[in-house]
């Protein structure tokens, strides 16, 4: 039986599938397109140790960073300068970051199920999905457009397993960049709260909730590490923990509300103790009242308060008395016991003998003087 003829529709329909066929390979052939590049911050010549040096094996990805290499550097650039990262830095961070959207491609992990990044390399994924056809990069780069967001529960499971795939896949993991520390923060009365931090990440992050927590703003703390003021003019940059030059032997951070002052009461005899926080301008009155009240079950008259061997009435407020932010503590003794060291009613026998020695001071005086004249 002959073949039957296509008729011309049958022609023109065959036609255009094999045009749409060639504009699909020669798109595949050319993944980039001209112009996609953050235009701001690319970096006009990137050659040489510049250039990205691929850590895959995929000729398709491969293929895609090396056209891109001016996005590439943008990149780079703009992580730079987020984060004060030096270029070699950025640019291993670069390789790192490639590396974990390969492991997102394999194990298809669009929605974040088990994969979870670094901070390093998660901060350089916000930064890339903040340029121009980030959905186009990664269609290209991995067939599909992935939403930048991370684990909210499981995350050190997901660390477990994202360092493992690492391992399994390429044959190693950048520790350095997964390396956290755990970072005490102490408030004035002592009281300290444990971060975990990369040691990349800035501190303000950590700073801002610390503030939310005690429901005021992070301008009202300053933030002391090894007795230098965080960011006051002597950090290069943000503020991190490797910056700083915090370790696991060194790592507690003081902070104190620039308003308020640390008092710690303590009645010596029967070894009981209680720390207030108040403003600096207000009186310290109410604390006497509340530690005799609630520490001691007694009356606050019954009592007497010093600071530096100096009685303090209450009216008193700190500013007064020269108080620092914190470690003041004022000693309490019972009104029986006291003795004031200049006070006329503690000490009558000590008047009277100011008093005696000051008459046997005039009489010499005047027999030297009678001597003299004879």
């Amino acid at each position: 039986m002959a073949p039957t003829k296509p008729n011309r529709k049958t022609k023109t329909k065959l036609t255009a599938q094999r045009k749409s066929s060639r504009r699909k390979s020669s798109s595949a052939a050319n993944l980039p397109r001209p112009g996609t590049q953050d235009k701001e911050n690319a970096s006009p010549i990137v050659n040489g140790e510049d250039s990205p040096q691929p850590k895959t094996d995929d000729p398709h990805e491969q293929n895609w960073w090396k056209i891109n290499v001016e996005k590439a550097a943008a990149l780079i650039e703009r992580c730079m300068k987020a984060y004060n990262w030096d270029r070699v830095e950025t640019k291993k961070i670069l390789n790192s970051y490639r590396q974990f959207l390969s492991l997102k491609k394999e194990h298809a992990d669009w929605d974040a199920t088990y994969l979870y990044p670094c901070w390093p390399v998660d901060q350089m994924w916000l930064h890339h999905s903040q340029m121009e056809d980030y959905d186009y990069d990664m269609r290209n780069l991995l067939g599909h457009v992935v939403n930048r967001y991370t684990l909210a529960v499981g995350a050190d499971d997901a660390v477990d397993v994202t360092k493992e795939a690492l391992k399994q896949r390429f044959g190693s993991v950048d520790e350095e960049l997964w390396n956290v520390i755990n970072v005490c923060i102490v408030d004035q009365l002592g009281e300290e709260e444990t971060i975990e931090v990369n040691m990349r990440e800035p501190l303000s992050t950590f700073f801002e909730r610390y503030a939310q927590k005690k429901e005021e703003s992070v301008e009202k703390f300053q933030f002391v590490f090894d007795r230098k003021t965080i960011n006051d003019d002597n950090t290069d940059g943000e503020a991190t923990p490797m910056r700083l030059g915090i370790d696991r032997s060194n790592n507690k951070i003081r902070a104190s509300h620039i308003e308020k002052v640390a008092i710690n009461i303590r009645y010596a005899s029967e070894n009981k103790e209680r720390g207030f926080l108040i403003d600096k301008t207000s009186m310290i009155s109410t604390t006497f009242d509340e530690f005799a009240k609630e520490v001691l079950e007694t009356e606050r008259f019954k009592l007497v308060f010093l600071f530096q061997e100096k009685r303090v009435y209450g009216y008193e407020s700190p500013v007064v008395f020269n108080m620092k932010c914190r470690d003041n503590t004022i000693e309490v003794v019972a009104v029986e016991s006291y003795k004031c060291k200049s006070c006329i009613c503690c000490n009558p026998n000590q008047n009277i003998e100011k008093d005696t020695s000051k008459d046997t001071g005039v009489q010499e005086d005047s027999s030297d003087a009678a001597s003299f004249a004879d």
